[in-house]
């Protein structure tokens, strides 16, 4: 472990937006180290952003942020920050995704991704020669019973999947 985490990356998170989901992305980072041994990342939070300095200010005391700041440009595209959790209202998703895909940043964005098609189309077009690793916020992603379904479905245990309903 001790070998491991000398040649592990930090990899600094900004966290936009303070609602619900911003309080849960917040808790499972804080979270990585206790449920996960050895964790299989290192992240710092570094920058929360609010509608508000004072939200903010609040928000980086009790989730142990390095900063805060009402601007989510700055949030994303800050030097030391390597992932985008965006936890935005919807019709604020697509401002700090096409930052993001710029910047380069690797992006967390709770769902729906977009307000519009049009959004969509452009998002996707900026997605062409983007690198970075982007995932939707789906609530049962990590839910045991998914990960195991993935894992039957990864080891040829069910055959070939031609459909799924989910409910």
């Amino acid at each position: 472990l001790a070998a491991q985490e000398v040649t592990m990356k930090t990899l600094g998170v900004s966290v936009l937006g303070l609602g619900f989901m911003g309080g849960t992305t917040t808790l499972a980072h804080r979270s990585i180290p206790v449920y996960y041994q050895p964790a299989p990342l290192t992240t710092r939070l570094v920058t929360v952003c609010s509608t508000t300095m004072e939200r903010g200010q609040a928000a980086q005391v009790v989730g142990g942020f390095d900063r805060c700041t009402t601007d989510p440009i700055e949030a994303v595209t800050a030097d030391d920050v390597d992932i985008v959790h965006i936890c935005t209202p919807n019709q604020a998703h697509f401002a700090a995704l096409k930052a993001a895909v710029a910047a380069g940043k690797h992006i967390y964005v709770d769902k729906p991704v977009t307000a519009s098609l049009d959004e969509a189309r452009k998002l996707s077009a900026m997605l062409k020669d983007y690198r970075g690793t982007a995932q939707v916020a789906l609530q049962y992603r990590f839910f045991p019973a998914t990960m195991r379904a993935r894992q039957l479905i990864r080891e040829g245990a069910l055959g070939p999947i031609t459909h799924f309903r989910g409910a």
